[in-house]
């Protein structure tokens, strides 16, 4: 049986601030606050846009991660293994029940599976290089 593998694409934009030229990965991801736009699937011409109350923020203080989901907040940590790696781990949300339950279950589950990260002046790319998945 062929393995299907579904490729999702997650735009993330920047809320706000210019970053200005020169600075590196890290210090553009921990100084925005990233927004989630769409999900695109890669497989379709299937286009899902988020919720605008969908966040992600990285803390510099203590690799701490956190955010809001469709309607619930979640929190975490993050790691940064090098020049372009990263894990995510969500470690725990509020529980209040959504309309769109199963989207924000599958934002939070997708998080946890990056391992490669990109940050140009507005946009956010976290990867699962494995699955061939790309958030953005």
């Amino acid at each position: 049986m062929k393995q299907v593998i579904t490729f999702l694409t997650l735009a993330l934009v920047v809320l706000a601030t210019d970053c200005g030229s020169g600075p590196d990965n890290k210090t553009l991801l921990v100084s925005n606050q990233w927004i989630l736009e769409e999900i695109v699937y890669a497989d379709s011409t299937n286009k899902q846009q988020a919720q605008p109350s969908m966040t992600l923020q990285f803390s510099d203080s203590m690799n701490r991660v956190s955010g809001r989901g469709v309607c619930n907040n979640f929190f975490g940590v993050y790691e940064l293994t090098g020049e372009d790696n990263i894990n995510i781990e969500v470690q725990g949300s509020t529980r209040m029940m959504c309309p769109d339950q199963a989207f924000e279950d599958r934002y939070f589950a997708m998080l946890n599976l990056v391992d490669t990260y990109k940050v140009t002046k507005n946009m956010l790319e976290l990867k699962v290089t494995a699955q061939g998945i790309t958030l953005k």
